[in-house]
């Protein structure tokens, strides 16, 4: 009975063990694939000057504030995108006069105020895709902040 015990706490440990390599090599080639950068921030302040990034953005937050700055950023034919979760944390994100942010995705317990919206009839400059739980999502044009 020892015996089988053993072997069963081997090949559990075996399992985990290939699973965690496999789970780290997918994540670097998706990461690689979508050249993407993460950006974490958890219990503080940040303010993240978005023109040193990458088009394409995952960034997440927890119990902190953070500002997205768009303003020293030029326009072009690709948008953003910005995968955002957020949670307990307040956001905001700062884009150039006349750029319309596309927002959508879901919220628990969370508010979002996009205040892009008059721009509207244009094309998306920054497309955020957003996972908020208990926390605050602003949007707003340069001139607004």
């Amino acid at each position: 009975m020892k015996k089988a015990g053993r072997i069963i706490g081997v090949t559990s440990l075996v399992i985990v063990g290939v699973n965690a390599v496999f789970g780290l090599f997918n994540y670097k080639k998706a990461k690689e694939l979508h050249k993407t950068k993460d950006i974490a921030v958890t219990f503080g302040e940040e303010a993240i000057d978005m023109s040193e990034l990458l088009k394409k953005q995952e960034i997440g937050a927890m119990f902190s504030s953070m500002t997205l700055d768009f303003s020293n950023c030029k326009e072009s034919d690709e948008p953003y995108e910005i995968e955002l979760y957020a949670k307990f944390t307040g956001i905001e994100i700062i884009v150039p006069e006349g750029w319309y942010v596309e927002s959508k995705g879901k919220i628990a317990m969370a508010s979002i105020e996009n205040y892009t919206a008059t721009y509207e009839d244009e094309k998306a400059s920054v497309i955020l895709h957003f996972n908020a739980s208990f926390s605050g999502i602003s949007i707003r044009n340069v001139k607004y902040s």
